[in-house]
């Protein structure tokens, strides 16, 4: 990246009391750049290096129950809402119960491994797709069967009113600031959660005095007719990430004469974000003058 400095990394790493080998510590380093193809196969040597060093703390028990991390999370229009487990430590069968801060979330119905190939358990390291789920899993969410006899029901209609955006979200408005500002209102929908995570983090950013972005929608999947109306209502805007409105939706926009913006890149998304947000600004005239001049005589010519 331009700018970067290795060595003010390094810096920074030592005082959080993080020791690269370069230095005469413990901790290897390897500079990469995926985008320039530069190191990545010394990469690839040193993390197997490191694992064959390690090899006795780092092995995980296959017959514990099931640990792991929910590293991808969408609604399928088909299935419903679907995730990706990368299981830990232990063992997660098909028919399990799926336990994520201390609530149950369903039951195992079907894994997939990485090759959309039926499986029926998945141990370690393994990386498996997991359809049963009564309501989408966020992103960095930790799977943990371990827990499962102290675990609770899910709420799924509470679950599901939170993540569909009952709940508004405010960007950028303080309460002084949001009486005299002008607003974007937005609805925002996008296929998995770590995009509307994304999405939401990138409009966070956004800062002006004058204008700001008020999401007064959100959620995963399709656009909806709630979504429309909830657009109605707040004289609002709907913008789609990936997704597409549902048929009747597309009736409902058509007779209520109401535009979707669709995205499949959150820059663009972004961009025509700030375009609507200059479009808000009141224009400014600026008088520059240059000179002066006096009229000392008029001459007349017949």
């Amino acid at each position: 990246k331009e700018g970067a400095d290795v060595q003010r990394v390094m810096t920074e790493l030592s005082q959080e009391d993080i020791i690269t080998e370069a230095w005469g510590g413990d901790v290897p380093m390897v500079e990469i750049s995926a985008k320039q193809n530069m190191h990545i196969d010394k990469l690839l040597d040193m993390l197997l290096l490191v694992a064959d060093m390690n090899e006795d703390d780092i092995q995980a028990d296959p017959n514990m129950p099931a640990v792991g991390t929910i590293i991808e999370s969408h609604v399928d229009k088909s299935t419903g809402p679907v995730a990706t487990v990368l299981v830990q430590a232990g063992t997660l069968h098909k028919g399990d119960k799926m336990v994520l801060n201390q609530e149950i979330y369903g039951k195992v119905r079907a894994m997939r491994d990485y090759n959309g190939n039926e499986i029926e358990h998945a141990g370690p390291s393994v990386p498996a797709q997991i359809l049963g789920f009564k309501v989408a899993p966020q992103v960095g969410d930790v799977l943990d069967l371990t827990k499962a006899k102290k675990a609770t029901k899910i709420d799924v209609k509470a679950k599901k009113s939170e993540q569909t955006g009952a709940q508004k979200h405010t960007l950028d408005l303080s309460q002084d600031d949001e009486k005299k500002a002008k607003t974007l209102n937005i609805v925002l929908r996008a296929d998995v959660l770590g995009s509307l995570e994304a999405i939401i983090g990138s409009l966070d950013k956004i800062q002006h005095e004058d204008v700001g972005v008020k999401i007064i929608g959100k959620g995963l999947g399709n656009i909806t007719e709630d979504d429309i109306n909830k657009a109605e209502a707040g004289n609002g805007v709907l913008i789609g990430f990936n997704v597409k409105a549902s048929d009747s939706a597309e009736d409902i926009m058509r007779e209520k004469r109401i535009e979707m913006q669709r995205f499949e890149i959150i820059y663009d998304l972004i961009d025509w974000v700030n375009e609507q947000l200059e479009s808000l600004l009141e224009h400014e005239i600026i008088t520059t003058e240059n000179g002066k001049m006096k009229i000392k005589g008029i001459f007349r010519t017949d």
